[in-house]
């Protein structure tokens, strides 16, 4: 896993102005595949991986797009939270490749999953408003 995302933004409410201080942990399908090298080897980065690394600036920019958006009282509901998870997997997917055909192949002559270059879920490891 990459490590969590951290963000702070401005919500709007009425007659104040709070904010959200937020942790997001993204999560893919066959997120790492092991690194050579035998018993302890660190994990190494899947393509799909790679492509949301490579996309991180626009992925950033839809989260705080995302989380600023919310009213102060949809971020203290849990449904207001679910949503804003599904919103962030669903628009970050949105800007993901399809998985090549390469891969696909691989994945069926070798018998481990490959990349899908889609998100499976996104999880909050902090999520304080004031």
């Amino acid at each position: 896993l990459a490590k969590p995302l951290t963000f702070t933004v401005n919500i709007g409410g009425q007659p104040e102005t709070h904010y959200l201080k937020c942790a997001i942990q993204l999560e893919w399908e066959g997120e790492e595949v092991e690194g050579g090298g035998g018993h302890g080897a660190a994990p190494v980065m899947d393509a799909t991986g790679h492509e949301i690394e490579k996309r991180m600036p626009k992925i950033t920019d839809i989260i705080i797009n995302i989380l600023s958006s919310q009213s102060y009282g949809d971020l203290l509901k849990p449904s207001g939270k679910q949503k804003i998870k599904e919103s962030i997997v669903t628009e970050i997917n949105a800007i993901l490749p399809e998985p090549h055909h390469d891969e696909k192949k691989k994945k069926d002559t070798e018998h481990k999953p490959g990349p899908t270059g889609k998100l499976t879920n996104a999880f909050f490891t902090e999520f304080i408003v004031q």
